[in-house]
């Protein structure tokens, strides 16, 4: 069995790398380097530095925000977490997801953590899986406006049924996690033992979810919360644009990143390499702007996210305790989190 999963993940790996690589080489072929060149010499010393300030600023605002719906959620089960400790597990979530080509490394790495300070296992599962849902929740809302406002658009994109495709199998991952019914049907026609232990770790899931449930006002508020931080993405974006001085409007950057965001979803590629920045340059050319532009503005995205790895990779030197072995948290607490993510 050990082997088979042992398989299992190097085939997922080396699937996740060609998919990445496949990507990266299609976007290379399609860049006009003489655009590249000319984003960095219309670059001025001005547009940098502000782009430097502002950017570290909506990082700290991002984390902050998803610290604090992670309190909430935590807060409705008593326990009681400083937004500093958040903070921290936050950003050596993000070092690990960067590390490691499993999309729930990260997530694996702040249950674990949150487990050994708090000794409440199926709490800190659900409030790291309800923390993500309600996150994906506001950006599915987001991006299923930018569909609507922009129809005419989008519907004529190779990428309008990917979309569709992404939002019919979200809206069915909800039907499963809140329709205790339709969990109980499915499990009653499961014979296969793989499924069955499939469906035995949803109830969990469910099971802790209906515990969060019991203050209703909890989801409204972390879901505000998640139409904030999605906002802010949108700056931040429209922030590397602007320290590379190009001239994006800015409603264009507010329709097309959660669009954006919610291919980036997708599990296909290792840590989002190649899909990322693909998502970014076709998205942006539907409205006009060109390869060169839209690719360099990716790079600056992409060195944010590694940027912010980096300092979580500080965070986890500096631990007094040390996170123990990944291998170790990935056995106790990845099976209940592997089945909360669309991949």
């Amino acid at each position: 069995m050990s082997k088979n999963k042992g398989l299992r993940g190097r085939l997922t790996f080396f699937l996740r790398l060609s998919v990445s690589v496949a990507l990266v080489w299609i976007i290379l072929t399609k860049i006009e380097w003489i655009g590249l060149v000319q984003v960095v010499q219309n670059t001025t010393l001005f547009h940098i530095l502000v782009f430097i300030i502002l950017s570290i600023l909506l990082t700290f605002l991002l984390i902050w925000v998803s610290c604090l719906r992670w309190q909430i959620l935590l807060a409705t089960r008593q326990i009681r977490i400083p937004m500093v400790k958040l903070f921290g597990l936050y950003v050596i979530g993000y070092f690990f997801n960067n590390l490691l080509p499993s999309n729930v490394g990260g997530d694996v790495v702040r249950t674990y953590e949150l487990r050994r300070y708090t000794s409440h296992t199926s709490e800190s599962v659900a409030s790291v899986f309800l923390e993500r849902f309600v996150g994906a929740s506001a950006l599915v809302f987001m991006a299923a406006l930018s569909l609507i406002i922009n129809w005419t658009l989008f519907s004529r994109s190779p990428l309008f049924w990917v979309i569709i495709g992404i939002l019919g199998a979200y809206g069915g991952g909800v039907w499963l996690i809140f329709d205790r019914r339709a969990l109980k049907a499915i499990m009653g026609r499961i014979s296969i033992k793989a499924l069955a232990r499939i469906g035995s770790k949803l109830k969990e899931v469910h099971d802790s979810i209906y515990r969060f449930r019991e203050d209703k006002g909890v989801i409204a508020r972390t879901f505000l919360l998640s139409i904030l931080y999605n906002i802010l993405a949108i700056l931040n974006v429209q922030v590397c644009f602007f320290g590379l001085n190009i001239p994006v409007p800015l409603w264009d950057t507010a329709v097309a990143v959660p669009i954006v965001l919610l291919v980036a979803m997708l599990p296909i590629s290792l840590g989002g390499l190649g899909l990322n920045e693909g998502a970014y340059v076709y998205v942006y050319s539907l409205f006009g702007i060109v390869v060169p532009l839209t690719f360099s503005a990716a790079l600056l995205l992409r060195a944010q996210t590694i940027l912010t790895g980096a300092l979580g990779g500080v965070f986890y030197g500096l631990q007094k305790r040390g996170t123990p072995r990944l291998e170790q948290a990935a056995k106790e607490v990845q099976p209940e989190l592997q089945q909360d993510h669309l991949g």
